[in-house]
């Protein structure tokens, strides 16, 4: 039986791109890196920060978003006794990766 990939709720992924906000544009984030979009790291997720700097618009920004998280979920999935979490443990975990390796 495979296991279920947990995934981020709908209402944690708007929290999360409310607090990084959109940013069309190249900058650095605190750690010195450059970013794009939601926050996307060149240093942790190139592909899908080149994917924004080729073309930086909102729908890019959205779509590499979504492919980084789902990086995590899929990541999230192998952890031991992930499926014992509730929802807001879950999106816990899930934006602690996340905020962990940008």
């Amino acid at each position: 039986m495979s296991e279920q990939i947990p995934r981020l709720s709908p209402a944690a992924r708007a929290r999360l791109k409310e607090r990084e906000g959109l940013r069309t544009t190249a900058y650095r984030d605190a750690g010195g890196s450059q970013a794009i979009g939601y926050g996307i790291n060149q240093r942790s997720y190139p592909e899908e920060f080149a994917s924004i700097v080729s073309s930086p618009t909102k729908e890019n920004s959205d779509l590499a978003f979504d492919m980084v998280v789902d990086k995590l979920e899929r990541g999230v999935a192998r952890y031991p006794n992930i499926n014992k979490l509730n929802r807001n443990q879950v999106d816990a975990v899930i934006i602690y990766v996340l905020c962990a390796e940008t």
